[in-house]
């Protein structure tokens, strides 16, 4: 009884993710097909499918991402938003199915919400990268760079980009374009920080300083 309850209980939560998901993918057709025709529909969805639905480096979320500021208006921290929550409901939905009960979920759900912050700031920088890298050499080494960065290549390239584009296109200043480049890593960092000093302790903490 108590399994069949569990089974629901997933089921019903996964609902709105799949909503949110499919929210994105169809934005994301939406912002591929007005810049690359039906076959570029065709293209990316075959790539993003082929990709684990938690990455945030899928192309679709990069142009759900473009697509979401350009055709529905949306200020650009709305639309990361957008584009990364249906991973940030998954990350919530996981946390109230297995460690709800843990007894410093406070610090837990901050933890959570940095690493949310670094998939939004993520989807920002690639879609600022993509934009850059086609400003500056063109559109053809902009999805040269975006078939790398789907086998793990590149990245820096988009974080170069991003700057290019944050410099140029947005009118900031460099050092600002550099901090914004280098914001998903900040993140990563202050989340694994806590994530380290939560679940193995300060004891466990001085030891690791010590070993290193």
């Amino acid at each position: 009884m108590n399994s069949h309850f569990s089974r629901s209980r997933e089921l019903i939560l996964g609902i709105p993710w799949m909503c949110l998901w499919l929210a994105v993918i169809w934005a994301g057709s939406q912002g591929i097909e007005n810049r690359f025709g039906s076959a570029g529909i065709a293209a990316v969805l075959l790539v993003a499918f082929s990709q684990d639905f938690r990455n945030c480096q899928n192309p679709l979320l990069i142009a759900a991402y473009i697509y979401a500021i350009s055709a529905w208006d949306w200020h650009p921290a709305i639309s990361a938003l957008f584009t990364t929550s249906h991973l940030f409901y998954n990350q919530i939905r996981g946390y109230c199915l297995f460690r709800a009960n843990h007894p410093r979920w406070e610090v837990e759900l901050i933890s959570i919400l940095i690493f949310n912050l670094m998939l939004c700031l993520n989807v920002a920088l690639l879609a600022a990268g993509f934009e850059g890298i086609e400003n500056g050499m063109g559109l053809i080494w902009a999805v040269v760079a975006v078939a790398a960065l789907m086998c793990r290549f590149s990245i820096g390239l988009f974080g170069i980009g991003a700057c290019f584009h944050a410099t140029n296109a947005w009118g900031w200043n460099p050092a600002m374009a550099v901090l914004f480049a280098a914001g998903p890593t900040i993140c990563c960092l202050i989340g694994c920080r806590i994530n380290k000093t939560l679940f193995l302790g300060p004891r466990s903490m001085r030891m690791l300083r010590r070993w290193r």
